[in-house]
C-alpha cells in the first residue's frame, strides 16, 4: 500500500511540471528582470584658455668695431731671429749609466742538488753541463728559463729548467735601482764515484 502511495505522487508530481506547474514557481522564483535605458551623461564645457603670444627675445650683440689690419704678403723664407743678450743655455751632458748585472746571491745560492738529478740518469752514469737563460725580473725572481746550450741528455736539460724555477737571484741595477734583465748561468751533472 505505501508503494502505491508513493507511485500515485510520483505520477501526482510529473502531470504538475507538465501542465504549468513549473512556469508558477518560476516566475515566483526569478523575477523578471527590467531593462531601462540610461541617459547620456551631459557634456561639460570646457572654457577656452586664450594663450598669450611671447615675442622671442633675441641676445643684444654690439656691432664690431671695423679695424684696417695690414697683412704683408706671405713669404716662403724662415726668418730666425737670435737674441744676442741672453746667456747660452747650459748643455747638460749625462754621465755614464752605472749598471750591474744579475748575479748569484752569496746569502741564498741557487740550490740545484742531488734531488733535481733524475734518478734514470744516474743509473745510466748520464753527466754533462748545460747553459741555461734565465729572465731575472727586478724583485730577484727567476723568469722564463730557456736551454741555450744543452747537455746532449733531455733529462738533465728538463732537471736544470726545473731547478731555477722559483729560484731568486740578485737583480741587475741602474744607478743603483733593481731593473730586470737576462742572464745565463751554467749548471754542470755529475755524478758522485763512492770511494771505499
Amino acid at each position: 500500500m505505501i508503494i502505491a502511495v508513493v507511485v500515485l505522487l510520483h505520477v501526482a508530481f510529473v502531470y504538475a511540471l507538465l501542465h504549468g506547474l513549473q512556469e508558477k514557481y518560476l516566475r515566483v522564483i526569478v523575477p523578471p528582470i527590467i531593462i531601462q535605458q540610461i541617459d547620456q551623461p551631459r557634456v561639460r564645457e570646457t572654457p577656452t584658455v586664450s594663450v598669450a603670444k611671447v615675442s622671442q627675445i633675441s641676445p643684444y650683440v654690439p656691432v664690431p668695431e671695423y679695424v684696417n689690419v695690414d697683412i704683408p704678403p706671405e713669404d716662403n723664407a724662415i726668418t730666425v731671429q737670435s737674441i744676442s743678450d741672453a746667456p747660452p743655455a747650459p748643455t747638460v751632458v749625462p754621465g755614464p749609466v752605472v749598471r750591474t748585472g744579475a748575479s748569484v746571491d752569496p746569502r741564498n745560492p741557487l740550490h740545484i742538488g742531488e734531488e733535481y738529478y733524475p734518478d734514470t740518469s744516474k743509473r745510466l752514469g748520464e753527466e754533462g753541463a748545460c747553459r741555461v737563460q734565465l729572465r731575472v725580473r727586478a724583485d730577484g725572481l727567476i723568469a722564463d728559463p730557456v736551454i741555450v746550450q744543452t747537455s746532449n741528455f733531455p733529462r738533465l736539460d728538463a732537471a736544470c729548467l726545473k731547478g731555477v724555477i722559483g729560484q731568486r737571484m740578485l737583480p741587475a741595477t741602474e744607478d743603483g735601482k733593481p731593473v730586470e734583465s737576462v742572464t745565463v748561468v751554467r749548471i754542470h751533472w755529475k755524478l758522485r764515484t763512492s770511494s771505499w
